[in-house]
């Protein structure tokens, strides 16, 4: 089953970042978190952190972000979740993008008025308490993010006894959505790996931008052949 992935927003610019969501959308991949930058992303890894400034420096409009949103909704199949920090919800106004243009908004530093975004989805640690997870459960909407462990995004992990797997059925047990897990997830039998532990399905991020670096557009169409 083929994993979610990350992929930032126009990167590494606006021809080639169509050109990897086509490859996206050829292996029927079901759902793509859009990044959008943030000057202090923490939470993620060298390289991510690296892509946000230059994006940052590239410059981006709200106006341009609800131009492409709108591409994409009328070329592709996939859901788009949008992941950003708080930063990134108000450099961008995200309050004001129409909601049909996204199913699910991921604040990585910040719980969002639900009234103005209906739509968030929980980012859980493995060392969330249980009712914290409870409570996430119930404003979550589209699916859980569920950390594989309290660190960043691209981290070596490994995934057999992982910390996620501790409470990953309490959010089974509360959540009618389902749970995903990232932070570390780079092959195929990484995903096998989650799945076999009960979760829903996987992330790849770092390791998706991580190919393209290496080959670009041909080695991610291999990269994509070997989760099928």
């Amino acid at each position: 089953m083929m994993p979610i992935f990350y992929l930032p927003i126009s990167y590494p610019d606006r021809e080639t970042f169509f050109q990897l969501l086509d490859l996206l959308q050829k292996y029927q991949v079901p759902m793509v978190e859009i990044g959008l930058p943030a000057t202090n992303p923490f939470l993620d890894g060298e390289l991510i952190q690296r892509i946000n400034h230059q994006l940052l420096q590239a410059g981006l409009s709200t106006a341009e972000l609800t131009k492409i949103l709108l591409q994409i909704r009328e070329k592709y199949t996939f859901q788009v979740v949008l992941m950003t920090y708080k930063e990134g919800v108000e450099r961008f106004s995200l309050q004001e993008l129409p909601m049909d243009l996204y199913a699910g908004i991921l604040c990585v530093d910040a719980v969002l008025s639900q009234i103005t975004f209906p739509k968030q989805v929980a980012l859980v640690s493995p060392a969330s308490k249980a009712v914290d997870v409870k409570t996430q459960c119930v404003l979550s909407h589209t699916f859980i993010y569920l950390m594989t462990h309290s660190g960043k995004t691209g981290e070596k992990v490994s995934l057999e006894n992982a910390p996620y797997q501790e409470i990953l059925p309490l959010l089974k047990h509360y959540s009618k959505d389902p749970v995903y897990v990232g932070f570390g997830v780079k092959n195929a039998q990484d995903v096998s790996c989650i799945r076999d532990s009960g979760a829903d399905g996987a992330i790849v991020g770092t390791e998706f931008l991580h190919q393209y670096e290496l080959g670009g557009l041909s080695q991610i169409e291999q990269y994509l052949q070997s989760f099928q």
